[in-house]
């Protein structure tokens, strides 16, 4: 049986189909597989009803004085952006790597990894669902040094093989977060870079701090990695520009943690800490955040017993 009960029968149904279209895509020039995808982004925008409602829900609690129409084109820009990441991610192994360092990506303070990883300790690379997440990490591994890459698991064992295949062809070697523990702390260890994604929702677990104003859910783990191990804490994102296939990968700073009176304060003050850094940052590029993904959705104790 495949993940979460779905027979082996199912996900190939699932997984036949999309490797069709996958393999006609593969015959077009890499943009206009990007392309496409933004049209996928305007088809989820109007049929993924629950998706479209949780991204207006966002934008209009996060932006108060935008006006409705606002709103909702960047929302629908938002998915958009989702749609071309996602062909990226399927059709991003036909791509020499030399055409992605010298053409595709665009480095900002790429040498701060090296300077990072002089150190020995690892590195604890954040970044967030804008532009294309993955290619900070996808620069990092071409470039020579072995990425790790923490992330959920996906139902279909077929999707996941396939996209863990391609995502390893560039370098990014996934960590399935299920299993993650002992593989970080090889990874780190070994002083390599391991990526995390910051900006989910953490349904058990996690600290509360504020994000555009209201209390989110927010994973513990890479801060404790870096209490733990020693390993530097790297700010990065990426912003998809303007001709919507070439990106600008942002290695922003190291962030130093600043330890307080207890372990629980030193997590919670710095997953705060580079929380707010990524809202300042998504502020200036809203419709590449995915606003879909339901970021308020889990809600501190006392605000369910109040209601």
């Amino acid at each position: 049986m495949a993940r979460n009960g779905k027979s082996i029968f199912i996900a190939l149904l699932e997984f036949i189909p999309a490797l069709v279209i996958l393999g006609i895509l593969w015959l077009f020039p890499y943009r206009w597989g990007v392309q496409f995808g933004k049209v996928l982004g305007r088809i989820g925008f109007k049929y993924a009803a629950s998706a479209r409602n949780d991204a207006i829900a966002g934008l209009t609690a996060s932006f108060p004085d935008w006006s409705p129409e606002r709103v909702r084109e960047t929302a629908l820009r938002s998915f958009e952006h989702m749609g071309m990441y996602f062909l990226e991610v399927v059709l991003f192994p036909k791509l020499s790597n030399r055409y992605i360092l010298k053409r595709l990506i665009r480095p900002v303070n790429h040498e701060i990894v090296e300077k990072l990883l002089a150190e020995g300790k690892g590195i604890v690379a954040l970044s967030i669902h804008m532009g294309n997440p993955e290619f900070p990490g996808a620069y990092i591994g071409i470039s020579g040094n072995p990425v790790h890459a923490v992330s959920r698991r996906m139902d279909n064992p077929f999707f996941q093989t396939v996209t863990a295949s391609a995502r390893a062809k560039k370098g990014i070697n996934v960590i399935p977060r299920d299993n993650a523990l002992r593989k970080i702390f090889e990874a780190l260890k070994e002083n390599h870079p391991v990526a995390f994604l910051v900006d989910q929702n953490w349904a058990a677990g996690g600290v509360f701090v504020p994000f555009f104003g209201r209390l989110a859910a927010t994973a513990k783990g890479p801060i404790q990695f870096a209490m733990k191990t020693g390993a530097k804490v790297l700010i990065t994102y990426d912003v998809r520009n303007s001709d919507d296939v070439t990106h600008t990968a942002y290695f922003v700073r190291e962030m130093v943690l600043e330890h307080k009176e207890n372990d629980e304060e030193t997590i919670r003050y710095n997953t705060a800490k580079y929380t707010k850094m990524y809202e300042d940052i998504i502020r200036q590029h809203p419709e590449q955040w995915l606003w879909a993904h339901g970021r308020w959705s889990t809600r501190p104790r006392e605000e369910e017993c109040r209601s």
